[in-house]
């Protein structure tokens, strides 16, 4: 009778694999951006007199909408241990919001902060935020709010989507899974909600409705929270060579390759935004502002203002 076959090296190798998918799969870390955004508050923002576009110098809060798409990305983290990287443009100010974002339980901010960057539009500031992810990166899943509550666009997230050349999903109201890089999602479309689903790397926005802020404790405001600043030049400076791993942003044609860019002032800030702003104007009329209204009473507000209007 032959002996059995020697079945050790096929287990050992077996468990070879094992182990190395399982390393792969540890330094494969699912990694997320939001995109934060400082914006003054609803009433008594400045605009420029001259250039016509919002100050940002003054009073100011995180986008409500952003916050949305922060507690979702925290929330990737709790379940995969993901690492959540904050990214943000503006003054000095808005270091502020990222720093509340991190005692959140944030990883990493970067902070894309430099007098040539102001009076970009939704085009020129999806550029730089797309430079500084390229930077940075790269990332499987970036998130940001619908809107902003000072422009009102709703452009940048698809914007950089297409810069990237990655699938864009907007107003995702709800969460369903992710699994072997499939995101499943509710979207909400007109008055419906659709099931959707993406395959990683994508670009979402994030509604409000189930992603409510978490708060941070207390030990969270105490922790060093650390801001990483980046510059124009820093936006402009060669990419570093990405590791092994899946495809990062890789943003369309020559131009968003910082050794390739034409120049900062064609590409970035005021000189690099196509919007022109011919004329602004604050509403005439007193501003009133409900705190936490029922729908009712908003509505009254609403009735009384357009009686007194035809008056």
């Amino acid at each position: 009778m032959a002996p059995p076959p020697d079945t050790a090296p096929k287990a050992k190798a077996i468990s070879r694999e094992k182990n190395r998918e399982a390393r792969l799969a540890r330094e494969r870390q699912l990694s997320l951006a939001v995109c934060l955004k400082r914006v003054p508050p609803s009433v008594g923002a400045l605009s420029d007199p001259l250039k016509g576009y919002v100050l940002r110098t003054g009073p100011g809060r995180l986008n409500p909408p952003d916050a949305a798409a922060l507690e979702l990305a925290l929330r990737l983290k709790d379940e995969f241990g993901a690492r959540v990287d904050l990214f943000s443009m503006g003054p000095s100010q808005a270091e502020e919001v990222l720093r509340e974002a991190l005692s959140l339980g944030a990883d990493r901010a970067f902070h894309l902060c430099d007098p040539l960057l102001a009076g970009s539009d939704s085009l020129a500031t999806a550029r730089a935020l797309v430079r500084a992810l390229d930077l940075e990166g790269p990332h499987d899943l970036i998130l940001c709010g619908p809107v902003t509550t000072d422009g009102g666009t709703g452009q940048v997230g698809p914007a950089m989507a297409a810069l990237m050349d990655f699938p864009f999903l907007g107003r995702v109201w709800e969460l369903l899974s992710l699994e072997d890089r499939l995101l499943r999602v509710r979207q909400l479309y007109r008055d419906e909600l659709l099931e959707t689903k993406l395959t990683l790397p994508c670009v979402i926005s994030v509604l409000g409705e189930k992603f409510v802020p978490r708060l941070p404790s207390v030990r969270a405001r105490l922790r060093p929270r650390l801001v990483n600043r980046l510059t124009l030049e820093d936006l402009t400076r060669e990419a570093p060579k990405k590791g092994p791993g899946p495809k990062g942003p890789s943003p369309k044609g020559p131009n968003l390759k910082g050794a390739k860019l034409p120049g900062p002032a064609d590409y970035f800030g005021e000189s690099g935004s196509p919007t022109k702003i011919l004329k602004s104007h604050k509403p005439k009329g007193p501003d009133k502002v409900l705190a936490r209204p029922t729908p009712a009473a908003a509505a009254q507000v609403i009735i009384d203002a357009a009686k007194k209007a035809k008056t």
